[in-house]
């Protein structure tokens, strides 16, 4: 608790789930173990510090000495200081427009995002759900490896129990939360549809949304199902079409054909079926799993033949 690296992330253009619109970011230096606010404005950041300095220094016994942070109102202000005075505890800000300087707490923020931001889309969620995966980023986060600490994980270096990972589980997999006997009769479900989204510190139990009611709800008796996709915001997209292009031949238009067509309805582009009636003096031909040996159903004319040996020729080559 040397040193702890601060930061607020925000706006957001969604409002989370639960009216929030920043996160304020916590490091502490030696360990790197991160802690997480949601804030509904900037304005609660000095109330949430108060609230972090109690927990740590209660947790580990150590006392914060020194606050890092940049310049923003939200750090530096008249109660802010005279907090930090009374407490005996230094502040350090950056330079104006030199974010490098507090690179601990930025570069983190930026692995924040792009976590939730992954897991947000791989599962096809609303975006008023990143608050969730902010919080659910930040919980694996810290039970990572990381090289600043001789890839320890932060939770390790924080309290010097190594973390159990074993109940883990994919961030918006749809999940059946056990319906309690007291909110239930003998012919209703045992058990309702959710939404797995994240954990929760200090209790063994699963944050998870209800799909009917859309209420976050608390859990410890959860059957996941990992690799469903049926509960999402966003519908699965039909995949296009695949279209194979074979080479060109000089003074030839190319074969075009769909990969999505049976071999045996394969056509060649601009020549017509044999069963259907054509107004040109040629005859028609077909490529199908019945004639391996490529020759044509019927006999041909001078070069139309010719042309369309080599038109078969180059297709099975």
């Amino acid at each position: 608790m040397e040193i702890v690296h601060t930061d607020v992330c925000g706006p957001m253009k969604t409002t989370s789930h639960g009216g929030a619109r920043y996160f304020l970011t916590f490091i502490d230096d030696f360990s790197r173990k991160t802690h997480v606010y949601l804030l509904k404005a900037k304005g609660e950041t000095f109330e949430k510090f108060k609230q972090y300095k109690a927990l740590v220094e209660n947790e580990i016994g150590h006392k914060i000495k020194v606050l890092r942070s940049d310049n923003g109102r939200e750090f530096v202000s008249k109660k802010f200081d005279a907090f930090l005075a009374e407490c005996g505890i230094q502040r350090q800000t950056s330079a104006p427009y030199s974010p490098q300087q507090n690179n601990v707490v930025k570069r983190a923020n930026r692995t924040i995002m792009e976590c939730a931001r992954s897991m947000i889309l791989a599962q096809g969620l609303e975006l008023e759900f990143w608050g969730e995966a902010v919080n659910t980023a930040v919980y694996i986060k810290n039970r990572c490896p990381t090289k600043a600490i001789d890839s320890n994980t932060p939770q390790e270096a924080w309290s010097g129990r190594k973390p159990n990972v074993s109940h883990l589980r994919v961030f918006g997999c749809k999940a059946f939360a056990h319906v309690p006997d007291e909110k239930r009769n003998k012919l209703e479900s045992k058990s309702m549809p959710c939404v797995f989204l994240g954990y929760y510190e200090g209790t063994k139990a699963y944050c998870l949304m209800c799909v009917k009611t859309k209420r976050i709800i608390k859990s410890r008796d959860v059957v996941f199902i990992e690799g469903s996709k049926e509960i999402g915001g966003v519908p699965q997209l039909e995949k296009e079409e695949n279209v194979v292009v074979h080479e060109e031949v000089e003074g030839e238009e190319p074969l075009t054909f769909s990969q999505d067509t049976p071999l045996n309805e394969t056509r060649m582009e601009g020549v017509q079926n044999e069963s259907t009636p054509s107004s040109s003096s040629e005859e028609e031909f077909v490529v199908s799993n019945d004639n391996p040996s490529c020759e044509p159903s019927k006999a041909t004319k001078g070069m139309a033949s010719g042309l369309v040996d080599c038109y078969l020729l180059k297709i099975l080559m």
